[in-house]
């Protein structure tokens, strides 16, 4: 039966963001107040805060193996005065992320790289939006 690493990942990420239940301490001294599901942030969550999603999933099965390269969006959404906080969060899940192995449940982790970031000012005039992706792969 052909699985699906998307919610493995998710879960893994989030695992390494809140360890045990709280927040990464580097994170909380940036000013990070939580890390969320993107359909779970609660109302009137107080900035600056993390999404996890936007999971773009490909199969890529070898030699009998099912293979699933993945592409996941994290989100960084500040009212900080700039981009230097948001890059220090940037800078943060690359530590935590970027060619670290991930303890996934059914699947065994291949690989984790940083991808891209990108700084985007929202049209409210005081959010900034700092998506941030990374290409995973793994297989069964």
């Amino acid at each position: 039966m052909t699985q699906t690493a998307a919610g493995e990942i998710q879960v893994a990420i989030g695992n390494i963001l809140v360890p045990s239940g709280t927040l990464d301490a580097t994170l909380a001294s940036l000013g990070v107040t939580g890390v969320f599901d993107q359909r779970g942030v609660p109302e009137n969550q107080p900035f600056d805060y993390i999404t996890i999603g936007d999971t773009i999933e490909r199969p890529n099965n070898t030699l009998g193996r099912r293979g699933y390269n993945n592409t996941i969006n994290i989100y960084i959404w500040s009212r900080q005065l700039g981009q230097k906080t948001a890059q220090a969060i940037v800078a943060r899940l690359n530590k935590l992320l970027d060619q670290v192995h991930l303890n996934l449940s059914t699947q065994a982790h291949v690989y984790t790289m940083y991808d891209q970031s990108m700084y985007l000012p929202q049209p409210d005039g005081l959010t900034l939006q700092a998506p941030v992706r990374y290409l995973l792969y793994s297989e069964e």
